[in-house]
């Protein structure tokens, strides 16, 4: 078990692993720096912050409950849930309250959480042959897992992946050069067969 508080070493809030703990206070460890101290645990309640959740050119909104000391950072995954219905979430932005956009803040300061869909994704693809380029679009769950040198297939299309762009930048040119879909931001390919059509 985590929590996030205050190292007294490193004078900052960050994250503890839980050594020990009883109904008011906690022995932990400062995962930065290693030191162990005893913390005095506060019984909170969840509060409800909302969460803008993007695919493609849509959104629809949801809501998490969070602890008013949980912080939230660009980059964390989450689980949103609304009824029956489960989504897997990234975090690309967060919005305080004062309408500023910043990389992290806690719970009790957000305004609202900008994500993207991460269990299901859409990756624009570009297929080159020789002077032309067509672009397709291929929907994916987002932990399927694209190589570098396979062959893919869209409708009646099928291409060989040439190169990966990352969503972090990162290119990836090397035969057997592997990524999950979600952190995909498009995908190079070569156009096999006689079907290819400009687009």
């Amino acid at each position: 078990m985590y929590i996030y508080t205050e190292c007294p070493t490193c004078s900052d809030e960050n994250k503890h692993h839980v050594i020990k703990e009883n109904r008011k206070t906690a022995v932990v460890k400062c995962d930065e720096c290693g030191t162990i101290h005893q913390v005095t645990l506060i019984d909170q309640k969840p509060i409800p912050v909302r969460v803008v959740v993007s695919v493609d050119d849509l959104s629809f909104k949801r809501r998490i409950e969070l602890f008013a000391d949980d912080i939230i950072s660009v980059g964390d995954e989450y689980i949103v849930e609304e009824g029956d219905d489960a989504n897997a979430v990234e975090v690309t932005s967060v919005e305080i309250k004062s309408g500023k956009r910043v990389n992290k803040a806690k719970a009790d300061e957000i305004e609202t959480i900008w994500s993207r869909l991460t269990d299901f994704v859409v990756i624009n693809v570009s297929l080159h042959k020789k002077r032309r380029t067509k672009a397709i679009r291929i929907k994916a769950p987002g932990d399927y897992k694209f190589f570098v040198g396979e062959v893919e297939c869209v409708e009646v299309q099928e291409f060989e992946i040439s190169s990966i762009k990352m969503r972090d930048g990162k290119v990836l040119k090397m035969r057997g050069d592997i990524a999950p879909a979600k952190n995909i931001r498009r995908i190079y390919g070569r156009p096999i067969g006689r079907r290819y059509q400009e687009g």
